[in-house]
């Protein structure tokens, strides 16, 4: 971070860019729109092989307040890092390349800096565009920090770093600081310790932000097992450095079911027996099955705890 005075921006903007020259314009024009204007872009050109790299040093070349970070290609994370490493504003927020902003954002937002380290949104998923099918992710307004931590770990909440705003000072911690070698729920790891550290948060029903999910790189509904197998490894990550309580770790241990579903579910979805089974032995050694009393009181299907009862017991 190279914060040094007070004539630093008030809010630091972290896109990461990656092959991203159909949806980049739209992503920047969004942040150029922003009726809250103390604020600086930092674009990470992440070795993009189009032209994404030279529209973002277009756009700089426009508004000084625009700055451009070109490096091999390394993934999102340490895109994000470096872009954490040279931040100057007060608060800092993330917006993917091909996701965009509504023009009041910042400035919502900023009035509720004053109060709370971490400022949240909600979002809506942009299935097509131009459609008028999109649906909402509307977060409960909340300004408990419990209750906001709880839903998070349960993994019952949005879980992208791009759905709020955080108080900097909060990454200066070393161990706050995207993993590279993640790939799926690095924004869950990410998330999980900023809300751990803050002293204050505050949940909006406001919708602030646009996911676009029309675009064919975005994630899929049915995870493959290795993105699923991903999250367990930050759910481990996670446990070893949040605050150790039986409220978060309730949280824990519904997500972990939650997650063996959908391990069990990919794992059928390969229609190979032995394997899967191998498999679930394995995860079971590496991270601790839910028990039966966990399994049997979760709101799930009766086929659903069938399934894990299985795997607990195989």
């Amino acid at each position: 971070m190279i914060r040094q005075n007070e004539n630093m921006p008030k809010v630091s903007i972290i896109v990461p860019v990656f092959k991203a020259e159909k949806y980049l314009n739209r992503c920047i024009d969004s942040i150029l729109a922003q009726t809250f204007t103390d604020w600086e872009l930092l674009l990470i050109d992440d070795g993009s092989p189009d032209r994404s790299g030279d529209i973002c040093d277009e756009y700089a070349k426009r508004d000084n307040r625009i700055k451009v970070f070109h490096k091999e290609n390394g993934g999102v994370s340490s895109a994000r890092n470096l872009g954490l490493d040279n931040i100057g504003g007060d608060f800092v927020t993330f917006v993917d390349s091909d996701d965009w902003l509504l023009e009041n954002t910042l400035t919502l937002c900023s009035s509720y800096f004053d109060k709370y380290e971490i400022v949240r949104f909600s979002m809506v998923y942009i299935e097509s565009l131009g459609g008028d099918n999109n649906r909402k992710l509307v977060l409960p307004f909340s300004k408990s920090k419990n209750a906001i931590m709880q839903r998070i770990l349960e993994r019952n909440s949005l879980l992208g770093v791009w759905g709020g705003v955080y108080k900097a000072d909060l990454f200066n911690n070393p161990s706050i600081r995207f993993n590279s070698n993640l790939v799926m729920a690095e924004d869950w790891l990410v998330l999980s310790l900023l809300v751990n550290r803050c002293q204050s948060i505050i949940d909006l029903s406001d919708v602030c932000y646009c996911y676009n999910i029309s675009n064919e790189s975005s994630c899929s509904n049915n995870p493959s097992f290795n993105k699923v197998e991903q999250c367990f490894v930050a759910q481990k990550y996670i446990a070893k450095q949040i605050d150790n309580t039986d409220m978060y770790n309730k949280s824990m241990n519904s997500a972990k079911i939650l997650l063996f579903k959908a391990a069990i579910n990919a794992l059928l979805r390969e229609k190979k027996l032995v394997s899967t089974i191998r498999t679930i032995r394995r995860l079971k050694r590496e991270y601790v099955y839910p028990s039966f009393f966990s399994i049997c009181n979760y709101r799930l299907s009766l086929i659903e705890k069938i399934a894990l009862i299985v795997g607990r017991i195989i």
